[in-house]
């Protein structure tokens, strides 16, 4: 039974095991136990994916949001998705990155996948732990734009870190440009690590700016 060593030390009381599947899952292995405890292994570390499995095991971490006990059940029935094209990070480092460029910014997290701070908010999807979409959008007002542009800075960073200065102005610039004649979206970088599009829309009488950005293609 794969697995079954590591996981029993981290159970706190006596569990009698009936059965014991395992699957591929994202990178990793998903096992249910007793079709009731959802756990998933990945990297030599252990993740609970649902409530029965971290009471079992209270000192290990909860598995990453896409990794649920939905997830589990699908992947020990052979039915487990395909994992999608990601970043080379994972969600929480991203996270942390974008929060420590942000340093002096309040941002708050109002989700799972959303932070929020002074008009400006970023966001990520992930799948098995890894990063597969971010974005940033931002209220456009004159004289109110030092941090939206410190979140851009931040997240063109964060997304690729072999852009320049230079680039990053000038994606900037675009935004703003395409802000100015509300010319809608349109994509604006494609690397070897992002495909990042850019949108720009006005809604009552307000401007709205959005990046988003995907693994490239040539990944």
């Amino acid at each position: 039974m794969y697995g079954y060593e590591k996981i029993s030390k981290t159970w706190t009381t006596p569990y009698n095991v009936e059965n014991w599947k395992v699957y591929p899952l994202y990178g990793g292995s998903a096992i249910l136990v007793n079709n009731e405890a959802g756990y998933w292994i990945k990297d030599k570390h252990i993740y609970a994916c649902n409530g029965t499995a971290m009471s079992l095991s209270p000192g290990i971490q909860h598995s990453p949001p896409s990794v649920d006990q939905a997830a589990i059940e699908r992947a020990v029935t052979g039915q487990a998705p395909p994992m999608p094209p990601a970043f080379n990070t994972t969600y929480t480092a991203f996270i942390d990155s974008m929060l420590k460029e942000l340093t002096g910014l309040e941002f708050k997290k109002s989700t799972w996948s959303q932070y929020e701070a002074s008009g400006v908010e970023f966001h990520i999807a992930e799948t098995g732990g890894m990063l597969t979409k971010a974005g940033m959008s931002c209220l456009a007002e004159k004289g109110k734009m030092e941090v939206p542009t410190k979140t851009m800075i931040a997240f063109f960073g964060c997304i690729d870190p072999s852009l320049t200065n230079m680039q990053i102005a000038f994606y900037w610039a675009s935004m703003l440009k395409a802000a100015v004649q509300d010319i809608g979206s349109q994509q604006i970088s494609e690397h070897s690590n992002a495909l990042i599009t850019m949108t720009a829309s006005k809604i009552d009488g307000k401007t709205y700016l959005e990046l988003t950005a995907v693994p490239s293609k040539q990944q």
